[in-house]
């Protein structure tokens, strides 16, 4: 009887220190990572264990802890396909571990090889830079379409890209622009940024401000300062839609709010031949934009 109570003690005991270390650890405490992540470590009996054990090794690896960053290499060693890409994301950024480019491309190769599109798609990103390897647009297009083919929108992004300034490919507007879609429909800010510029600007592609402003409006949606202030542009002239300075003035003020420099400068400038009630009316569409701000992948477009 004493053996098992004192059994459940230790069971209750170790529970609370776990709830504690969990606690410290979603705090972003290095050491609280790392002991969390071996008390899940030993007892990985299953799947679910073992990939806690591995994301709390990851985020411990990305606050510099050592033991972190040897478990992790462990695991992913052992063929863990998402240990293989943060270590191809750190070594690549140089975060946790000294930066290494040919140790990020060992990394994602390996990753790549289980089709893992993140790694596919940044090893056609070192092959563009010339990082890890030697540069070469032929190796990048054939990663990006590779990456594009298994549904990861940069990859797609990026190949737009590059047909549109033929980078590695024959130059093709029509391709480029059935590419830059379908990242833009699926979610892509990059691309709906681009395309928001390219249809305006008119310069080697068709404008349609029609256009511009639907893709505009896309990415604002998503949290896009850059979106928010080329919009207040168009209202602000009247361009591809009705003049509206109020309009322009609360896209400026969101703009403003997402780091947007140019924003001061043009609400001043706007702001001057507004009344109080208009810049109220502004101030509460500039309310109704409220998103959040988008995020970028660890290896963006």
């Amino acid at each position: 009887a004493d053996s098992q109570e004192r059994t459940r003690q230790h069971l209750r005991d170790t529970t609370q220190a776990l709830d504690w270390y969990h606690k410290s650890a979603e705090q972003g405490h290095g050491p609280a990572e790392l002991r969390l992540a071996q008390a899940f470590d030993e007892r990985a009996s299953n799947k679910k264990d073992k990939a806690q054990a591995r994301h709390w090794f990851g985020l411990a690896a990305l606050h510099g802890m050592p033991a972190a960053v040897r478990r992790l290499e462990t695991y992913a060693e052992h063929g863990d396909v998402e240990g293989q890409l943060q270590l191809g994301r750190m070594y690549y950024h140089g975060r946790g571990v000294s930066r290494s480019d040919n140790d990020a491309y060992a990394w994602f190769h390996r990753a790549a090889e289980q089709n893992a599109e993140e790694a596919i798609f940044a090893i056609g990103r070192m092959y563009e830079r010339g990082r890890g390897r030697a540069q070469s647009w032929n190796e990048a297009v054939a990663a990006y379409q590779r990456a594009s083919a298994l549904g990861y929108l940069p990859a797609t992004y990026n190949l737009a890209r590059l047909y549109r300034l033929g980078q590695g490919i024959g130059a093709n507007a029509d391709m480029a622009r059935v590419l830059y879609e379908r990242a833009a429909e699926a979610g892509s800010l990059p691309a709906q940024l681009s395309l928001a510029m390219l249809y305006e600007a008119g310069v080697n592609w068709p404008q349609d401000l029609s256009r511009a402003v639907q893709w505009y409006r896309q990415a604002l949606a998503q949290g896009s300062g850059e979106a928010a202030l080329n919009l207040g542009y168009l209202y602000a002239v009247g361009r591809g839609v009705q003049k509206d300075p109020v309009e322009a003035y609360a896209l400026f003020s969101v703009a403003a709010t997402r780091d947007q420099g140019l924003a001061a400068a043009n609400l001043a400038e706007l702001g001057s031949a507004l009344s109080n009630a208009q810049k109220a009316e502004a101030d509460k569409r500039a309310r109704g934009y409220d998103a959040p701000r988008a995020h970028s992948a660890m290896l963006a477009p």
